[in-house]
């Protein structure tokens, strides 16, 4: 997934007020951002009545069972309102979309999403930064990343780059028979980038969406399941995979309980990936990543603390919300005969 999140910028209840004024919502953005604002109305308790989108940008027909509608498809009401689910920099672009609907702007609120600073500094100002770059140590890796281009995956070198590194520690599966479990299917495209990588392999994917089901075929399975039910992700150990790809919610809480819960899983010598740790560095007040005390980066952190250490986890400077976490860290740190960190990612490697 990009590198997006949301923050209300404004007071909770200046939102909340606007949608309870309003007798039908309409959430204007099918991207992250719109679905990840979803999420938050949804854990207000505050139901949409549909999706919409520019006319001619409709690309799915329901989404989290709601419909998805171009504005021309929707006969407006008085006291109908809409959500503006989009990144900050395309904002006043579909706000003016909006108003040339015939929409009041008092019936249509603008909620802050943003990107990652880094991120988005690298992309505006280092336009190039995201080509391969051959001559690097893992440069000769390029075949997974043009399968992850060919099917429009983020994970390519074109958004987040992991590719060439996890082809560095996969390849040596390529041909083999071998189960894989990605955490997120989203559009689908990850899951065809590693069956075709993959080709005798199983890959599992496994999402909260039912409309995910469409993206399964030859060698690909969709499991419909909410990750945040720690009985669903038990439920998963039964694949054993050997390799372990979570890139679901990005909530702390669902980073760390899937960790914990599918790790003793794995196959050994597998590998488990944790992506868009960034997620764990964004602004903690308000912020809907951080549902947990304690952030999924520093959880592996302090993994990476007794793996290297090849001793208990020190108490003295630890930060006190990992203390209740202490046997879980400790007992994962056993199984793990490597952990280390690109940028936004980790990689473990079962022993």
């Amino acid at each position: 997934m990009e590198n997006i999140g949301f923050k209300l910028h404004k007071d909770r209840s200046e939102i909340l007020g606007f949608c309870r004024k309003h007798r039908r919502l309409f959430l204007y953005g099918t991207g992250w951002a719109g679905r990840s604002l979803f999420q938050y109305l949804s854990e207000e308790k505050i139901g949409i009545e549909a999706f919409c989108v520019s006319d001619g940008h409709k690309k799915e027909k329901i989404i989290y069972g709601k419909e998805v509608y171009e504005l021309s498809e929707i006969a407006f009401e008085e006291c109908d309102g809409i959500i503006l689910g989009v990144s900050e920099a395309l904002q006043q672009e579909f706000y003016g979309n909006l108003q040339s609907a015939g929409i009041p702007s008092e019936d249509i609120y603008v909620q802050q999403i943003y990107v990652n600073s880094t991120y988005l500094k690298k992309k505006e100002l280092n336009p190039e930064s995201k080509k391969v770059q051959k001559d690097t140590y893992f440069g000769r890796y390029v075949c997974l990343d043009q399968i992850g281009k060919q099917y429009q995956t983020d994970k390519c070198s074109e958004e987040h780059d992991y590719l060439d590194k996890y082809e560095f520690f996969l390849n040596r599966w390529k041909d083999d028979n071998i189960n894989i479990l990605e955490l997120g299917v989203y559009h689908g495209s990850s899951m065809k980038m590693w069956s075709t990588y993959f080709a005798n392999a199983s890959v599992y994917g496994v999402d909260i969406s039912e409309e995910c089901i469409q993206y399964a075929g030859e060698n690909r399975e969709v499991i419909v399941q909410d990750l945040g039910d720690e009985d669903g992700i038990r439920s998963l150990r039964s694949l054993h995979p050997t390799i372990i790809i979570d890139d679901a919610s990005h909530l702390w809480s669902h980073q760390i309980k899937a960790l914990c819960h599918l790790f003793p899983s794995l196959q050994d010598g597998g590998v488990y990936i944790v992506e868009d740790l960034g997620t764990s560095f964004f602004s903690y007040e308000n912020q809907y990543f951080a549902d947990a005390v304690v952030t999924a980066y520093d959880f592996l952190a302090a993994i990476a603390e007794v793996v290297t250490s090849r001793t208990l986890l020190r108490t003295v400077h630890l930060q006190a919300d990992l203390l209740p976490l202490k046997q879980e860290i400790e007992t994962l740190a056993e199984q793990i005969t490597m952990i280390s960190f690109i940028q936004e990612s980790c990689i473990i490697i079962k022993k």
